[in-house]
C-alpha cells in the first residue's frame, strides 16, 4: 500500500532521500504522501514552504517521479514524459500540529481532534485515495425542484445558468452595501455578478460590455463613440455627461432611452454640453432632485478604448467616482460601483488603496464556492443530465444549498465522484486533487491564496460534452465503468486550458505594451504567446529575455522584460522558492502556454 513518511524539511530529511525513493517505489500505482508535524502552536502550513521551499521541492521531486513511474505514461514517452511538477504536488505534503486531543488518548475519536488536525486528516484520505470520514459541517441538505435550466454561456453577459452566491458575494446584495469597487482576474464572473444585480433590478447598467443586452452604454459601441466625440474625446466630461444623462432617463435598463439622450446631447451647441459636464454643481443639483437614489454600475472598461489610453481612462473614471463618494450630496442621490480587472485598478492610479479603503469586494473563488459552481453547471448541460440522470437528480435535490455555495466538502466531492472516475490513470493522482490543483492559479506555495476561474470550469465541462460526442462519432467510448473516462477528462483539460489562454490574451492586449500601434502591439503579443509554447519551466529570467528577443527580432529586450514582468503580476509567471533570478509558469497557465515542465 501507500506509505506515509513523516519529514522534517530542515536538512535531516534529506539524507534520507534514497531511502524515500525506495518507499515510494514499492506502490507505483498509489506511492504515498508526506506528514510534516509541528510543535509550534502558531506555525502553519505556508511557514514550512516559506522557510524551507528547496528541501520542500526536492522532497515533493520524490514524490512527482513515483507517481510518474505509476501513470499509463511512465517514462520515455518523448511527448509526455515531463511528469507532473512539484508544486502541483502540494497537496500531499500534510500539515499535522500538535493537538491536546491526543495528550491523553493515542487514538481519540477524529471529532475530538483540532479542526485543522481534521482537515488535514480529510485530505490525506482524499490523495491516497481511501474512503474518507465526515467533518462536523453545518451545511443542511436543501429540497429544490427547478427544472432544466437553458441559455447557458461563456459570457458573464449573457449566461442564465444558475447564480452561485457565495457568502462574499452576497455581500453586494445587501441593501445598505457600501461597496463600490468589484475586482477580480480575468474570468472570475465579474460580468455575471453585473448582470445578476441588473436583473435583480438592484442597479441600473450604466457602461457595459460590449455583449450586455439589458441596457446601458456598450463599451466601443455607436453611443461611446458618438458621446466620446461630443466630449471631444475628453475622458473626464464624458463620464460626467454620461452620469448627467443616465439621471434624465427613467432607467438605463431601456436603452433606446439613453440612446435618445445622446442624441440629444450631441445636438447641443459647445457651450450647453460643458455646461452639463465641466460644471460639476450642475450635476450635483439635478442629481439631488432625485427622490430615490439611483444605483448604476460600470463594467466593460478593458475594451472601451485603445491600449495606450487605457489607463488615461482608468484614471478619469476613478477621480469621477471619488468625485462623487466625497460630495454628500451627491452620494445621497447615486451610487456608482466598477467592475474592473485587479491589475488595471492596482496599476491606474498611486492612492488607490486609499480611495477604495472599504469600499472594494475582491471577488475571488475558494475551494468550496468553486465546487458548488461546478455542480450547477453539470447539471445544466444536456450531455451531463442524459449521461448521468440520477447525479444531476441528487445536484437538483441539493439546488438551494449549492446556490447559496454552502454544500461542504463531503458532499460536492461524493456528488463529482458520481460523475468522474476518482483516479485518473494517466496522471496516477485522484480526480479531486486533479481538480484542485490544476484549475488553481495558487501563487508559489500558497495553497490557502488558491482562486479558481468559474470561466475555465464552464470551458472544462462543455468540452467534456463536446469531446464525448466526437468520440461517439468515431466509436470510441465516453464512459468508462459509470464515469466520465480519463480521456474525456485529459483531453477536455486541454482545450478548456487553450481558450483560457486564449481569452488571457485578449487581457494581455490591454496590458504589454510592444509596440504604439495597437494593430502592431496585438500582432506582437500573438508572437510573444507563441513564442513561449516548448519554453522549459523553471527558468532563468535573463535567459528567457534573450531567447523571446532572437524569437521576436523586432521588440527590443527592455520591452519584452517588461512585458514579462506585467504577465507575472496577474499570475500567469511567479518566481520559483529558492532560486533567484528564476521564475516558473503558474500552475494554472503552464498547459494553457504549452510549456514544458522540467525538473
Amino acid at each position: 500500500g501507500p506509505v506515509v513518511v513523516a519529514v522534517r524539511p530542515d536538512g535531516l530529511s534529506m539524507q534520507a532521500v534514497g531511502a524515500i525513493a525506495s518507499l515510494f517505489a514499492q506502490n507505483p500505482e498509489n506511492p504515498g504522501a508526506y506528514i510534516c508535524f509541528s510543535l509550534d502552536p502558531e506555525d502553519s502550513r505556508n511557514a514550512v514552504f516559506q522557510r524551507a521551499p528547496l528541501q520542500v521541492q526536492q522532497l515533493l521531486d520524490q514524490l512527482s517521479l513515483a507517481i510518474q513511474r505509476g501513470s499509463d505514461v511512465g517514462f520515455g514517452d518523448p511527448e509526455n514524459d515531463e511528469g507532473i511538477p512539484a508544486d502541483a504536488l502540494q497537496s500531499y505534503w500534510i500539515s499535522w500540529f500538535a493537538d491536546r486531543a491526543l495528550l491523553g488518548d493515542l487514538s481519540p475519536p477524529v471529532e475530538r481532534l483540532s479542526s485543522t488536525n481534521q482537515e488535514s486528516l480529510a485530505k490525506l484520505c482524499e490523495v491516497l485515495g481511501f474512503p474518507g470520514f465526515r467533518v462536523a459541517s453545518a451545511a443542511v441538505a436543501e429540497q429544490g425542484q427547478d427544472s432544466l435550466v437553458q441559455g447557458l454561456s461563456l459570457s458573464g453577459a449573457q449566461d442564465a445558468g444558475w447564480f452561485v452566491e457565495t457568502p462574499e458575494i452576497s455581500k453586494l446584495f445587501l441593501p445598505a452595501s457600501p461597496i463600490c469597487y468589484v475586482v477580480g482576474r480575468k474570468g472570475t464572473g465579474k460580468t455575471r455578478l453585473y448582470r445578476e444585480l441588473v436583473i435583480r433590478r438592484l442597479a441600473e447598467p450604466l457602461f457595459a460590455a460590449a455583449d450586455f443586452t439589458e441596457g446601458g452604454m456598450k463599451s466601443q459601441g455607436p453611443a461611446q463613440t458618438q458621446l466620446l466625440a461630443a466630449c471631444d474625446g475628453d475622458y473626464k466630461s464624458f463620464w460626467w455627461a454620461l452620469l448627467h444623462l443616465a439621471m434624465e432617463t427613467s432607467t438605463t435598463t431601456d436603452a433606446d432611452e439613453l440612446q435618445a439622450k445622446v442624441d440629444a446631447f450631441c445636438a447641443l451647441s459647445p457651450e450647453e454640453r460643458r455646461a452639463k459636464t465641466t460644471e460639476f454643481a450642475s450635476v450635483r443639483q439635478f442629481a439631488h432632485r432625485r427622490r430615490e437614489r439611483r444605483y448604476f454600475l460600470i463594467d466593460g472598461i478593458e475594451t472601451a478604448v485603445s491600449a495606450a489610453n487605457l489607463r488615461r481612462f482608468i484614471e478619469e473614471l476613478l477621480l469621477f467616482m471619488l468625485a462623487i463618494q466625497s460630495d454628500s450630496r451627491l452620494s445621497s442621490a447615486v451610487l456608482v460601483r466598477l467592475f474592473l480587472r485587479t491589475d488595471l485598478l492596482r496599476n491606474a492610479t498611486q492612492n488607490v488603496e486609499q480611495q477604495t479603503s472599504q469600499r472594494k469586494l475582491n471577488l475571488r473563488w475558494e475551494q468550496d464556492g468553486i465546487f458548488n459552481f461546478v455542480l450547477s453547471r453539470i447539471e445544466c448541460i444536456g450531455w451531463f443530465n442524459t449521461n448521468f440522470p440520477v447525479a444531476c437528480d441528487a445536484i437538483r435535490v441539493k439546488l438551494d444549498t449549492i446556490r447559496a455555495g454552502r454544500l461542504d466538502s463531503s458532499e460536492y466531492k461524493r456528488l463529482l465522484l458520481a460523475v468522474f472516475p476518482e483516479k485518473l490513470r494517466r496522471n496516477n493522482i485522484q480526480t479531486i486533487t486533479f481538480l484542485e490543483t490544476y484549475f488553481s492559479d495558487a501563487g508559489g506555495d500558497n495553497l490557502e491564496g488558491a482562486s479558481f476561474y468559474p470561466r475555465l470550469f464552464e470551458a472544462f465541462l462543455d468540452q467534456i460534452a463536446d469531446v464525448a460526442i466526437r468520440r461517439a462519432e468515431k466509436g470510441l467510448p465516453a464512459i468508462d465503468n459509470g464515469r466520465v473516462s480519463h480521456a474525456v477528462v485529459l483531453e477536455a483539460h486541454v482545450s478548456a486550458s487553450t481558450a483560457f489562454i486564449a481569452e488571457v490574451t485578449q487581457e494581455l492586449y490591454g496590458l504589454l505594451e510592444l509596440d504604439d500601434i495597437e494593430p502592431e502591439n496585438r500582432r506582437l503579443v500573438d508572437a510573444l504567446v507563441a513564442a513561449l509554447e516548448g519554453r522549459p519551466t523553471p527558468f532563468a529570467v535573463d535567459t528567457l529575455v534573450e531567447e523571446l528577443r532572437a524569437a521576436i527580432d523586432v521588440v527590443e529586450a527592455r520591452k519584452i522584460r517588461d512585458a514579462l514582468q506585467r504577465m507575472r503580476e496577474i499570475g500567469i509567471f511567479e518566481s520559483r522558492p529558492g532560486y533567484a533570478g528564476q521564475w516558473r509558469a503558474g500552475r494554472l497557465y503552464k498547459s494553457a502556454l504549452k510549456m514544458k515542465y522540467v525538473r
